[in-house]
């Protein structure tokens, strides 16, 4: 009985060696992407203003980004979080911006409890994503204007002009190591 069982055993080792080759070479090679580095000029921390128009009215918060590269400048990692008088956080969200094979960007995000994953469009000055949103889009243009980093919020209805709702001005306040800093200890 011993005898049986250890040729099973030998016979399921040597399966497994012979078939660790055989996965290696199936796996298709990583793909190029395209760089980030035309995303480097948002690198560091921020801090401003944005202003939302909604139905309840105006709210202005003090508005905050981190935005720094990861996995080698892979990937770029993006924190917001608005502040509103009294210092509570009323907005908070998490990006990663990243390049696909076919040289397209897009981004995930995490925002107040929603997550979605949106094509991300260079522009000269900036970049522009979408947010599908029922029967309508939001649109939201990132640009740099004067070293300030400006972004407005439209909302698209169709066969109607884009609405203006959001409005972010930040000013560069400095470098962070975020997102690729001090790793956890060993």
């Amino acid at each position: 009985m011993s005898r049986r069982r250890n040729v099973i055993m030998l016979t399921a080792v040597v399966g497994l060696v012979m078939a660790k080759p055989a996965v290696a070479q199936s796996a298709p090679p990583p793909q190029p992407t395209p760089s980030l580095t035309i995303f480097d000029w948002l690198n560091g921390a921020w801090r401003g203003t944005a202003t939302v128009e909604t139905p309840n009215g105006t709210h202005t918060l003090t508005q905050t980004e981190r935005f720094g590269p990861m996995l080698g400048g892979a990937v770029r990692l993006i924190e917001g979080k608005g502040y509103g008088p009294n210092g509570e956080v009323q907005f908070n969200a998490m990006a990663v911006l990243y390049g696909l094979p076919d040289g397209s960007y897009a981004m995930h995000s995490w925002a107040q409890g929603r997550q979605g994953i949106y094509p991300v469009k260079p522009q000269a000055d900036g970049f522009d994503w979408e947010i599908p949103a029922g029967p309508m889009s939001i649109r939201y243009e990132a640009r740099r204007r004067e070293g300030k980093w400006v972004e407005t919020g439209y909302r698209i209805m169709p066969g109607k002009p884009p609405v203006p709702f959001y409005r972010m001005e930040l000013t560069r306040i400095g470098e962070v190591d975020w997102a690729a800093g001090q790793p956890a200890a060993r």
